[in-house]
């Protein structure tokens, strides 16, 4: 995905038409399905595209669904350039190190569905994504991450800072600066810097 959380984070090419729920979503397969869609579709950098993962009702949770989306694009371009750079293992390496999830990780995540509600596990993570259908479709519930937050303002810019990274270090793979070690090491201090500062 380069979905981002675990805290969720996305990614990659064509266009939109998220998959309809059914009789098959009460085993997990509607959710996987509309996860792995948004990993295919969202490519570097775009947020737009992300954003239609989220479900965000009021303001708050709306601003919030932009900062995951904002970075969604930018773990995409990161993926991108570390793919063309070092091969699809070490792109998945270097998103993870960000806590992004993987294609690999949609796939072996559990999910337990209760009616309109779907909780989602990924491999190595602690918190549990909250999925809900809305019409037909599923996406990430915006109001659940927002509940277990105390300062969502902290958590946007935190997020903001984790894109600013991984779009640097993108850059800085591409153009031969960085080896896959030295953009790990790179992505795991601005990770930890972007969520130890207090604004």
């Amino acid at each position: 995905m380069r979905t981002m959380l675990a805290l969720v984070v996305l990614m990659a090419v064509p266009a939109l038409a998220a998959p309809k729920a059914s009789r098959v979503d009460e085993d997990g397969s509607g959710q996987r399905a509309a996860l792995l869609m948004y990993d295919k579709i969202v490519g570097p950098n775009e947020a737009d595209k992300a954003l239609g993962l989220y479900q965000a009702t009021t303001t708050r949770e709306k601003a919030l669904a932009a900062a995951l989306a904002n970075c969604d694009g930018a773990l995409a371009n990161l993926h991108q350039k570390a793919e063309a750079k070092f091969g699809a293992a070490e792109a998945d390496r270097l998103v993870q190190v960000l806590d992004g999830t993987t294609k690999d990780e949609i796939n072996a995540a559990k999910i337990s569905v209760a009616g309109d509600s779907a909780t989602v596990v990924f491999p190595k993570s602690s918190n549990p994504t909250t999925m809900v259908r809305v019409d037909r479709d599923w996406k990430i519930s915006v109001k659940a991450i927002a509940q277990q937050v105390s300062d969502l303002r902290g958590l946007r810019k935190a997020l903001g800072r984790v894109a600013v990274a991984a779009n640097d270090v993108a850059t800085k793979i591409e153009g031969g600066q960085l080896n896959a070690d030295g953009a790990a090491k790179a992505l795991k201090s601005a990770y930890a810097a972007a969520f130890k500062r207090a604004d």
